[in-house]
């Protein structure tokens, strides 16, 4: 006998299939405008921001494309200046050698306006990459469907963000999800892996949101190849980088590591935004900044073994949400949040087959959605309502992590549901 308050969840959720099944295309037509309307106005923003030295009319907004004229001047001196360290003379240099080889191709032969220029170009392809990949993957059916889902990438606050400080977001998650599905779906060769694998060693050009990741490349496949591909061209290239230095490999990588400890102390009070190191900081733990930031990924690689034939779209909204609650990011890093998106517009798709999950799902997607939309709370609201939004966009992911986390276990638990195809 089913229990009464389960009975009136049940028909709670009837109902609103009902209403989605009545009025899904006036909502959709009516949030395809809007974020079409947003899309245009953010973006076109932002990439003026990125390509003219003019300062930004946005009040709240940084220097246009101040990280990418920092990876800029740090790729200058890596190559040009041998015999000082980067990492001892350069502010801004935090990140790891290999990804001052990735990102030469794209910033270490021209001048700082064909740099921002030949950045533009780049981020559009991988822009386009990106929208592609979520239409393809949430399973959209209609085209109506299809445009929805393909804006919103588009149309979030942190997609605008990131294009206009000349951030590598936008650059690396097409490659970071789409190496890791290449990795994981079948069927497995050696033309799949090194493609697979060498996607995730492009993608680690920023390490903080797409190191966690490698629990995924490590064991969503019963092969060891490709970890071993991964870990092999990873370190060849970062051999290969500090061959441009007059140090050794060891003192390099010993520069590095205290430049970036250093660095991810200093950014959890100064721009870093809703994650683990920022209220690590606010209790007066700096010793324990980077011990707690181990045992969490250390976490994350034991959960991952135990769900390692769950759905590949929930490892990632479940990875994407505990990257960025996790570690040290700003406001440009909240499209880590997109594969969760994807994750529960693919379980709102699945109807009735779990339940109630479906509505569960959709609804979450559905507030996910309106506070990820251009500009932002942060920089769009005054003080101290930013702070609250903030507040209640951070209970929304936690929400949403819990939601999925569960969707991991019911997979696991239950031998009924689809495995992950691997």
């Amino acid at each position: 006998m089913k229990n009464p308050s389960m009975n009136r969840l049940e028909h709670m959720a009837e109902s609103v299939r009902g209403l989605w099944t009545e009025y899904n295309k006036a909502l959709l037509y009516f949030a395809v405008a809007i974020m079409a309307i947003v899309a245009v106005g953010w973006l076109g923003y932002q990439f003026w921001r990125l390509l003219s030295p003019t300062p930004p009319i946005w009040p709240t907004s940084p220097r246009g494309a101040v990280d990418l004229l920092q990876r800029f001047r740090e790729l200058g001196h890596w190559y040009d200046v041998p015999g000082r360290p980067t990492y001892n003379t350069i502010g801004s240099a935090v990140y790891p050698p290999a990804t001052y080889v990735i990102l030469w191709p794209f910033l270490g032969w021209m001048d700082a306006m064909t740099a921002r220029w030949i950045w533009a170009i780049t981020t559009v392809f991988f822009l386009g990459w990106l929208t592609v990949l979520s239409i393809r993957e949430s399973h959209a059916s209609s085209r109506l469907e299809q445009v929805f889902v393909g804006l919103i990438p588009l149309s979030t606050y942190a997609t605008g963000a990131t294009i206009g400080n000349g951030q590598l977001n936008i650059h690396i998650l097409p490659l970071l999800l789409s190496g890791v599905l290449m990795l994981g779906r079948r069927p497995a060769g050696w033309f799949r892996d090194l493609s697979g694998a060498g996607m995730f060693i492009l993608a680690l050009t920023k390490p903080t949101v797409s190191g966690p990741f490698f629990w995924l490349v490590l064991f969503v496949r019963r092969s060891a190849r490709p970890t071993v591909l991964v870990v092999i061209g990873y370190v060849v290239v970062t051999v290969f980088a500090s061959s441009f230095k007059d140090q050794t490999l060891e003192q390099t990588l010993t520069f590095w590591l205290m430049k970036a400890s250093g660095a991810a102390a200093h950014g959890a009070v100064r721009g870093a935004v809703a994650n683990q190191s920022t209220l690590l900081m606010s209790m007066g733990m700096k010793a324990w900044l980077i011990p707690m930031g181990l045992l969490g990924v250390l976490v994350m690689g034991c959960w991952m073994y135990m769900h390692r034939r769950v759905d590949h779209w929930i490892l990632l909204g479940v990875f994407g949400l505990l990257t960025r609650l996790g570690f040290y990011h700003r406001w440009y890093d909240d499209m880590l949040i997109l594969p969760a998106m994807i994750a529960l517009y693919i379980v709102a798709k699945q109807g009735t087959v779990r339940g109630i999950q479906d509505v569960i799902a959709g609804l979450l997607f559905a507030i996910l959605l309106l506070t990820m939309l251009a500009p932002g709370a942060l920089y769009f609201l005054a003080s101290p309502y930013n702070t609250y939004a903030t507040y209640f966009q951070v209970s929304i992911w936690s929400t949403t992590l819990v939601f999925l986390l569960s969707q991991a276990w019911a997979t696991r638990k239950n031998p009924q549901l689809p495995p992950n195809p691997v």
